[in-house]
């Protein structure tokens, strides 16, 4: 019986150390990863990057659309 208390106090403590550190550790590689960002959206210049020219989908067919049936073999 005393076995039992010994764990789940140990538990509870184990658990109420590790989430702290858990929510610590998360917020530090938020800032890591939010000031990396920043420096390589620094280093760009601040220039925009001119988007891809749009090219609408052709209105007649590029080639021709072969079928080919699958023989099942049984």
């Amino acid at each position: 019986m005393h076995q039992l208390g010994f764990d789940l106090v140990a538990g509870i403590a184990i658990a109420l150390i590790a989430l702290p550190l858990a929510i610590v550790f998360t917020l530090a590689l938020n800032r890591l990863f939010r000031s990396r960002v920043g420096r390589s959206m620094g280093s760009t210049g601040s220039t925009a990057v001119d988007p891809e020219i749009y090219q609408p989908s052709p209105k007649t067919p590029q080639g021709e659309l072969y079928d080919f049936a699958i023989d099942q073999v049984h």
